[in-house]
């Protein structure tokens, strides 16, 4: 019974880590701009996951009638789904599962705004490059500054080669992901070139072969690189065959 018991509860941690370790994953994208009306920008980044939570951390300073909820804010994931709010001469695409920014943001206070939503509804998930758009959409609008922090929920950085001899070593990756190393050829760096060329022939010269080099010796060796000394030549009056 308590064996039973044991391997049971060893089966339900085996399920629960991966879930864990993905819901405590978050990626953190961030945007300090100023835009006027319609103006807008835009960031695309690797990262990989299912969103299940966004928040929007959001210090805002615009000036006369703008308002924190006339920024528009387009996520869209490699699945190709996207989420998008809010606007007011300009609105973001109707495809997209729609972010209502609160009440309060419908305001010309100057200061901080923060909203946490549920995206599981959204169905934002995939492994490539995730884009993130920001736009002013009150046509009317002067420059309005977004410190924008749009905090992700489920999704990470992509993992990236941690082996130091790789050509495509990455010591920034968030977690290693070593399959997509890329290694260079035996006896060569990354660019191709040998590792070790003393007579400079592009030949490494751990693939040097040893033998008599010069074309007009009796024992030239036409696959031979590195001249060995052992090259024998025909007399004045007899060839090589004696």
């Amino acid at each position: 019974m308590i064996q039973s018991l044991s391997r049971l509860l060893a089966i339900i941690a085996l399920v629960i880590s991966p879930l864990v370790s993905n819901a405590q994953c978050n990626t953190t994208v961030s945007f300090d701009n100023n835009l006027s009306g319609s103006q807008s920008t835009s960031q695309s980044l690797p990262l990989n996951g299912t969103l299940t939570q966004v928040q929007f951390n959001l210090d805002f300073t615009g000036g006369g009638l703008s308002w924190p909820a006339d920024m528009i804010v387009v996520i869209t994931a490699p699945n190709g789904n996207c989420m998008a709010g809010q606007g007011f001469n300009i609105y973001p695409p109707s495809t997209c599962f729609d972010i209502n920014f609160p009440g309060n943001w419908t305001t010309t206070q100057n200061g901080f705004y923060t909203y946490t939503m549920s995206a599981i509804a959204a169905g934002l998930s995939g492994d490539g490059t995730w884009i993130f758009d920001l736009q002013n959409g009150w046509t009317n609008s002067s420059s309005v500054n977004y410190d924008l922090d749009i905090v992700l929920f489920g999704v990470c950085d992509q993992g990236g080669c941690m082996i130091p001899t790789a050509c495509n070593y990455d010591p920034n990756a968030s977690y290693a992901e070593n399959s997509l190393c890329v290694m260079p050829d035996f006896g060569y760096d990354c660019d191709g070139n040998c590792i070790v060329d003393t007579d400079g022939d592009s030949v490494c010269d751990m693939f040097e072969i040893d033998g008599c080099t010069e074309f007009y010796a009796c024992d030239y060796d036409d696959e031979a690189t590195e001249n060995d000394g052992t090259c024998t030549y025909a007399d004045l009056n007899v060839d090589c065959e004696g």
